[in-house]
């Protein structure tokens, strides 16, 4: 396959030796409509077989606008294509929404926690660009989406759960499940837990994001540390204030991607408490990968990566009493902690190979060519 990346030039890192041509867009102002009209310039230049719509936050409607005319694969990470604020927006009562922008427009256009997120730099727009593409316009978004959702000639869920959520949004038959691959070999054991004779609990997502879970997991350790202090944790990269109150917090540092497995290898358990719909739950799969047993929500993808009791234990989400309780199961328990490990990592290779991946994209990128070929009459 001769591959082409259209991406905007000032997102490009200067100096990455890419194996494939770039297209880097020259944009001073990200907006939406500005967005179109660069890739759409940038497509009648190349003049690609099948058009591979990957990332782009709010802007990926635009994407699919863009490539009208191209057969069109989209890859469904997230919930652009439900939500303009990023479906699994979590209310101040505790409950995950499950609007659609396709069914209750009105209803997402005045959504007062998407706001109140928005104030807060919380991760449903983690990228300017998003903001600025979008904020103001509900309205139009509402309609570009349903103008473009019928373009998509394939999409790619990570997860079942994922394929679910958008019925009524995309035809499902057009909805293939595939989950993101796992390099076992850089996600490898180390060893190093086994040393540790103070245990180490670590999260590995955003701490100021409620919807992962960070304060779920707060409330757990903070009634196991007053029953015992034989634990710490470390979360990778706060940006909170509160953080250092937290006597079992030993630490908070940003980590580069070279760093990760050095973190899963010094702990003894992973958790992953998200109270929102995790479209997969890649760290849990690296974690799994590395043989260190995890400790996840019943949510999401998540229930599908793990099997409660036999590579993992899962808990309901938002419940801190049942987290702590299977966190101290595996405190108490090593042999078991161990036993889950080994069988994470035997479930991370078997399933979520990126040599066994990679042979699917491209038996799907082949049939999306082959049908729109067709269509054009090739």
């Amino acid at each position: 396959m001769d591959v082409t990346i259209v991406a905007p030039a000032q997102e490009i890192k200067e100096g990455e030796n890419f194996r494939f041509r770039i297209e880097g867009l020259k944009i001073r102002k990200m907006s939406g409509p500005v967005f179109y009209s660069a890739i759409r310039r940038a497509l009648k230049t190349i003049g690609p077989d099948v058009v591979f719509v990957t990332t782009g936050n709010l802007l990926k409607p635009y994407m699919i606008e863009a490539a009208s005319g191209y057969p069109t694969l989209v890859r469904l990470y997230a919930y652009e294509l439900r939500c303009p604020a990023s479906f699994g927006i979590l209310f101040r009562d505790g409950r995950v929404c499950d609007y659609s922008i396709l069914r209750q427009p009105l209803r997402c256009a005045t959504c007062p926690e998407d706001i109140r997120r928005m104030v807060h730099n919380t991760s449903i727009v983690d990228r300017p660009e998003s903001f600025q593409s979008l904020k103001l316009i509900y309205p139009f978004y509402h309609a570009l989406v349903k103008r473009t959702v019928p373009k998509i000639s394939a999409a790619i869920a990570t997860s079942n759960y994922m394929k679910r959520k958008f019925e009524g949004v995309i035809p499902l038959d057009r909805i293939e499940v595939l989950a993101d691959g796992v390099d076992s070999k850089f996600f490898s054991p180390t060893g190093e837990s086994s040393r540790n004779k103070v245990k180490i609990i670590t999260f590995p997502g955003r701490t100021f994001d409620p919807l992962k879970g960070m304060d779920v997991l707060l409330r757990a350790l903070i009634a196991l540390w007053a029953k015992r202090q034989d634990f710490r944790l470390v979360v990778t990269g706060s940006g909170r204030p509160d953080i250092g109150r937290y006597p079992f917090i030993v630490s908070d540092d940003w980590l580069s991607d070279k760093d990760i497995p050095g973190m899963y290898g010094r702990s003894n358990i992973v958790v992953v408490p998200s109270i929102w719909g995790e479209p997969l739950g890649l760290t849990a799969l690296e974690a799994m990968s590395c043989e260190v047993p995890v400790v996840v929500s019943r949510v999401g993808g998540l229930q599908e990566t793990v099997k409660d009791g036999e590579n993992g234990l899962l808990f309901e989400p938002g419940n801190h009493l049942e987290l702590a309780q299977k966190i101290e199961t595996l405190l108490d328990d090593d042999e078991l902690a161990r036993r889950m490990g080994r069988e994470g990592r035997k479930h991370v290779i078997a399933n979520y190979s990126w040599d066994d991946i990679i042979d699917r994209y491209e038996a799907i990128l082949d049939r999306v060519w082959e049908a729109g070929d067709r269509g054009r009459g090739g």
